[in-house]
């Protein structure tokens, strides 16, 4: 069974934001996370609160994570702590000089449940259009709802 992707269109006034954004289905978040240039945003449907994170592979192993803290959405992120792979699976750890703001408590809070399809749903998961591999702007259905565009997929982990 495969699960349905919406396409949303959000406006917020007080933010200043519009656009088409993707919900992904719950068992391809955590590829499009660690696919390698993954943006997202986590917002909490009952609150309103909501986070843009940022997680890119680093050079060397893991996944470094940045929060989105200005107006640029392409510049604007600031690194709040680093995902590392371990036998138990991905873990985050918060960035030892980062501020414990209210959006790195959250991902701290959610990741772990990211990892284990266990988000609640009233946390709405939300990819910004592009693989999260290349980042290039995904156009065909398919690559919308996985997250990944089709060259991405074919190349799988590598």
């Amino acid at each position: 069974m495969v699960e349905a992707t919406s396409i949303t269109t959000v406006t917020e006034s007080t933010e200043g934001i519009t656009g088409a954004v993707a919900s992904l289905a719950v068992n391809r978040r955590l590829a499009f996370c660690l696919a390698g240039h993954a943006i997202f945003t986590l917002r909490n449907s009952l609150t309103g609160n909501r986070f843009t994170y940022r997680i890119r592979a680093r050079r060397r192993q893991g996944f470094s994570v940045a929060l989105l803290h200005g107006q640029d959405n392409e510049s604007d992120y600031m690194g709040i702590g680093y995902i590392t792979q371990y036998a138990s699976g991905p873990q985050f750890t918060p960035h030892y000089r980062a501020n414990p703001s209210q959006a790195m408590r959250a991902f701290a809070w959610a990741w772990p449940r990211l990892v284990t399809n266990t988000l609640p749903p009233e946390i709405e998961f939300y990819h910004a259009g592009r693989c999260g591999r290349c980042h290039r702007l995904l156009t065909t259905p398919e690559s919308i709802a996985s997250g990944i565009g089709p060259k991405c997929a074919e190349l799988g982990n590598r």
